[in-house]
């Protein structure tokens, strides 16, 4: 609130110093406009305009005649503590209660029928509504005694980032009571600064960057479905390219959609970072790369699921298959081996589906049967599970295992399993002759 006096500060400020009154203006003007042709102009559930952050140095400028004359005019003087105080009180109570407490007052207070705040949030009257101001919201909580979560005690407490403010806001009272006191400011400024970013090592924010960057490798396109990393994507540093969203999102939106299918037409690889389980129907982005590019590999880090997939032309399985295992059909296929790696295109079908889940095992074997690498999943990743399928409905799976061209020596194993108990479904030639190991196996040539 103290700001608002920045507006009558502006015009004493143009009397003595009408270029940089101007330049002060036009820079948050032009940093408001910018803003305010996105669609998020309003910043989301946060707490004040954040946007204006970057300009906020040139309003706090334009105090600094109020501050001159409030020396010689008491009422001035006990006008800008009045503002001072009270923007200390706004700032404290915005970090006593966690924003997402807050959120869920909202929802609970004005719109519980409605699915997402957002809806409600984007509509003009609300926008402008003073009862869902966060200031009331935060104070109400308040007082019915809700838990209270500083926002400095989130990671626990920490005395240097406790101390390094204290002893920024001590420095500039010494500062501005001694000759060249900004020399001592910049000094404490610095060490400060220096310090605080040598402990974010410590942070579990950068220990998650840093377990995602050592999975991301090799480096590529990095699509980020989640929202616990935000900023601390910025230490990926391992040169990917790194896009960032929401989740979940509805497969119909369309901001996701913009930045999802811009990210499709990067390199590869692709990795893919999500919280949600393997097969979650919300997933719609994980559905989509199963369905279109070869799976590579799956990790975790952070708490995500690390996946990744190779997006380059798919390759029809276009070599009649015929093998039979239990009431699944393996009606075509494609092998090839490439600078990349191994990658088969494998055609599925059931004339009767099963009742049950099936699961399918590929294996990367050399010339003495050790796996070299080896996937076990439902087909596309569960996505589409045995026990949904169609009479005859066409089903395709495409892997990609990493492999030295100049390595020849290998052959893959395909098999089925029973999920529920563990056994390899009875396999069969194309001619009807039952195998005894229940795989087959595969080779390029």
């Amino acid at each position: 609130p103290v700001l608002l006096l920045s507006i009558p500060g502006w015009l004493l400020f143009r009397r003595e110093q009408m270029r940089l009154a101007w330049l002060s203006l036009g820079i948050l003007l032009l940093q408001g406009l910018f803003f305010a042709a996105w669609w998020s102009w309003h910043g989301g559930i946060v707490w004040g305009p954040r946007f204006l952050l970057p300009a906020l140095p040139f309003a706090v400028l334009l105090l600094a005649p109020l501050v001159e004359s409030a020396r010689k005019q008491r009422w001035l003087a006990g006008l800008l503590a009045a503002f001072f105080v009270l923007s200390l009180f706004v700032q404290i109570i915005g970090v006593l209660i966690d924003p997402l407490t807050y959120e869920g007052y909202l929802r609970n207070t004005f719109w519980p029928d409605i699915d997402s705040a957002n809806q409600v949030l984007l509509s003009s009257p609300p926008m402008f509504n003073p009862a869902y101001s966060p200031i009331f919201g935060h104070i109400a909580l308040l007082r019915v005694n809700a838990p209270l979560q500083p926002a400095w005690l989130t990671d626990g407490l920490d005395s240097v980032h406790l101390l390094a403010p204290l002893a920024l806001i001590v420095v500039g009272i010494l500062a501005a009571l001694i000759r060249r006191g900004w020399l001592l400011a910049l000094v404490a400024v610095t060490i400060c600064l220096t310090v605080v970013a040598a402990r974010q090592v410590n942070t579990p924010s950068y220990q998650d960057a840093l377990a995602l960057k050592q999975s991301l490798q090799p480096a590529g396109t990095v699509a980020v479905a989640s929202l616990i990393f935000e900023d601390g994507l910025l230490d990926v540093d391992n040169g990917s390219h790194i896009f960032n969203m929401n989740a979940p999102t509805s497969p119909d939106d369309a901001l996701t959609h913009r930045i999802w299918d811009y990210a499709l037409t990067q390199s590869d690889p692709f990795w893919f970072v999500s919280w949600f389980g393997p097969a979650d129907p919300l997933n719609w982005q994980e559905r989509q790369l199963w369905q279109s590019a070869w799976f590579v590999s799956e990790s975790r880090a952070a708490e995500h699921r690390i996946l990744r997939f190779d997006q380059n032309p798919s390759l029809e399985a276009d070599k009649a298959g015929g093998w039979q295992f239990g009431p699944i059909q393996l009606e075509a296929y494609h092998l090839t081996q490439d600078a990349d790696g191994v990658r088969l295109t494998v055609q599925w079908s059931a004339e009767n589906p099963p009742e049950a889940d099936y699961s399918w095992f590929i294996h990367l074997i050399d010339a003495n049967g050790a796996i070299i690498a080896q996937q076990d999943r439902q087909p596309q990743g569960g996505y589409k599970p045995t026990s949904g399928w169609q009479p005859n409905e066409p089903v395709t799976d495409r892997l990609l295992f990493p492999l030295d061209p100049a390595r020849t020596d290998w052959q893959l194993r395909i098999g089925w399993l029973d999920s529920a108990t563990g056994e390899r479904l009875p396999t069969f030639t194309p001619s009807g002759e039952a195998i005894a190991d229940n795989f087959i196996l595969l080779s390029s040539e």
